[in-house]
């Protein structure tokens, strides 16, 4: 508490040094800013009257920006308040003033200049937010790199992750890329990548929101895991927690590849009669409808698992309308009907071979000779 006491001593002192000027507020900071402070570049926006936030153009993390109540000046903080802009002036277009390290008495000056924006038709003026500007974002986006990591292996796979990483709130997405150098595993990595493009896209709309807001903690992520290898299949998991722009949503989606075809695999044929392979659910992974026949094995499983009352719900045992997305593990298929609350039910290989078609056969008699290897989903 002493040491606390003794910063802010410090700071009053710093500042009674000053004479009373006509510091800059509200109306006349709002907007985007690019100078120096002390000897380094940085970018500084200012949305209203208490919130902002700025960086470096050399390092490219954000820094949040308060107003102190009551008081001509602002705090910054990352994870605590480091230090504090003071005697901020707005003249012609140019901003001045001093920044100060919490507990130090030596200050630095800031001297920026506004950056001209182009405000939407579809805006209003008082309620556009600079922050989330092209003019104050875009350079940031721009700087924010992927790092392709060290080789890694899960049981005979080389691969190695591709992420992004985000100056705001821990946003980050990643990929794998497949190291093998086959035209299937470049086929792979292809369908890989573009997913982690789109993913990129996304992200990139939810930093424009975080940094409208100033928010620099929380976050949104999607990672990427391989899960399974079995003869020539992958299997990797893909979790998505978004903290922030998704409202705390989260979830996962499993992504069979065929390494014999460098595609994504599709195990609709392996079933005797019409598995309708062409619904999709909202995370994009492949979903078939469940078969008379095959109703017959999933629904009693479902109700030995999860208890008979859960049969009609539609949440816990798949129904007759349900649709399920298809997963191999190393004791059988697994039919997974999504969801919070959906059924996830796994059938013995052996179990499978009177409902699956003589490819089907085929396939499940290779993986069951086969050595399988699983990692256990963190769900």
């Amino acid at each position: 508490m002493r040491r606390i006491a003794r910063q802010w001593l410090l700071i009053g002192v710093t500042l009674g040094l000053f004479p009373a000027l006509a510091y800059a507020e509200g109306d006349e900071l709002r907007g985007v800013w690019k100078g120096s402070l002390g000897k380094q570049e940085i970018m500084a926006c200012f949305n209203d009257e208490a919130s902002g936030s700025y960086y470096y153009l050399r390092y490219a993390t954000l820094i949040r920006l308060n107003k102190k109540k009551l008081e001509p000046q602002w705090e910054e903080a990352i994870d605590m308040v480091t230090g504090i802009w003071t005697q901020l002036v707005v003249k012609n277009d140019e901003l001045s003033g001093l920044w100060q390290k919490i507990g130090e008495l030596n200050t630095l000056p800031i001297q920026l200049k506004r950056v001209p924006q182009t405000i939407p038709n579809d805006t209003e003026a008082n309620n556009y937010q600079a922050c989330g500007s092209d003019a104050y974002a875009k350079l940031l986006d721009e700087q924010q790199k992927v790092i392709v990591g060290k080789s890694e292996n899960f049981h005979g796979i080389s691969y190695r992750y591709h992420r992004l990483k985000w100056a705001v709130a821990d946003v980050v997405v990643e990929t794998i890329e497949l190291l093998a150098g086959t035209p299937q595993t470049v086929a792979i990595n292809k369908l890989l990548y573009q997913s982690f493009t789109k993913d990129i896209a996304d992200l990139k709309d939810c930093n424009r929101q975080l940094l409208e807001r100033a928010v620099i903690s929380g976050g949104t992520s999607i990672k990427i895991t391989p899960r399974f290898i079995g003869t020539h299949f992958l299997m990797i998991e893909r979790d998505w927690d978004d903290e922030v722009c998704g409202n705390g949503k989260s979830g996962r989606a499993f992504i069979t590849y065929d390494l014999a075809t460098g595609a994504e695999a599709d195990f609709s044929h392996w079933f005797i009669g019409d598995l309708n392979a062409t619904y999709k659910h909202e995370d994009s992974s492949a979903a078939a409808k469940a078969i008379t026949e095959l109703r017959k094995i999933i629904l009693p499983e479902c109700i030995r698992v999860n208890g008979k009352e859960n049969i009609s719900d539609g949440e816990t045992c798949i129904s007759g309308e349900s649709y399920y997305s298809i997963r191999l593990s190393r004791k059988g298929v697994l039919f997974d009907e999504g969801g919070i609350n959906g059924a996830v039910i796994e059938i013995p290989y052996k179990k499978l071979m009177p409902y699956l078609s003589k490819e089907g056969r085929g396939e499940v008699t290779l993986l069951m000779k086969s050595k399988l290897f699983e990692l256990p989903s963190s769900f």
